[in-house]
């Protein structure tokens, strides 16, 4: 059955069913909104470590460049510290294996200047 939740519910009222089969309908349509529930979430952790992931390759590069003048080494260290600060939480993410930028073939880097 390749139907939403809400889908489910309006076949369930359209129907005369058994009390066991309307149970367990409604135990589906429960579980379908879990599910697109938990997609959502995905979909915006996804979201938010790519832009993180970005925002990390616009610091490698400002790193990169300012690396070797003197007196922006205490810009260079600000954002060293803010690229190991993104590097922490895109680790911790729980995003499940497969769904994460590592494994669209852009591997993680490690966190400071290059």
């Amino acid at each position: 059955m390749g139907l939403n939740a809400d889908q489910i519910v309006a076949w369930i009222a359209a129907r005369k069913l058994s009390p066991e089969a309307r149970q367990k309908l409604e135990t589906l349509a429960a579980k379908k909104r879990d599910l697109s529930d938990a997609t959502a979430a995905i979909q915006q952790l996804e979201a938010r470590i790519n832009a993180l992931s970005a925002d990390e390759g616009r610091l490698r590069q400002n790193i990169q460049s300012l690396n070797s003048v003197v007196s922006q080494r205490p810009q260079v260290e600000k954002w060293a510290a803010d690229l190991a600060a993104k590097e922490v939480f895109i680790n911790r993410s729980p995003v499940p294996p497969g769904r994460g930028p590592q494994e669209e073939g852009r591997p993680r880097k490690r966190a400071g200047p290059n």
